[in-house]
């Protein structure tokens, strides 16, 4: 195999290019790209040789994680700072004129409670990652 092939197929791996990609352009097996990225960098390729049953998957856990996550940041946390900002930018007119500094109350209780969402994701995704090692 030529010296310019070889450096094509490294800077392909290296571009995060698909193996399977590679094979079909250059003609080579996922072995023979192996051993030339190997050959060629001094770093052995990235093998995942697992067959798919065995590889990790999203448990309940990391998906209840990540939702509620979403959720506090997205919703109340959110809302609560769309809600202060509204406040203090109308001049305390809006969004409810009657409630004065219950304003404040209101916009602050949605921080918090997107922050409390927040953080209990971030301890599910945590108790996730435990229960795998």
């Amino acid at each position: 195999m030529s010296v310019d092939r070889d450096e094509e197929v490294i800077a392909a791996y290296a571009a995060g290019e698909d193996v399977g990609h590679i094979e079909q352009r250059f003609g080579i097996s996922a072995d023979g790209i192996r051993r030339i990225v190997a050959a060629g960098t001094g770093v052995e390729a990235a093998t995942d040789d697992r067959p798919t049953a065995q590889r990790p998957r999203a448990t309940p856990l990391t998906v209840a994680g990540i939702v509620l996550m979403a959720l506090g940041l997205v919703g109340p946390c959110a809302g609560g700072i769309l809600w202060l900002a509204v406040y203090y930018l109308s001049e305390t007119a809006y969004p409810v004129s009657s409630w004065q500094d219950g304003n404040v109350a209101v916009g602050l209780s949605g921080v918090c409670a997107g922050s409390v969402l927040t953080v209990t994701g971030l301890v599910l995704l945590l108790l996730a990652r435990n229960q795998r090692r």
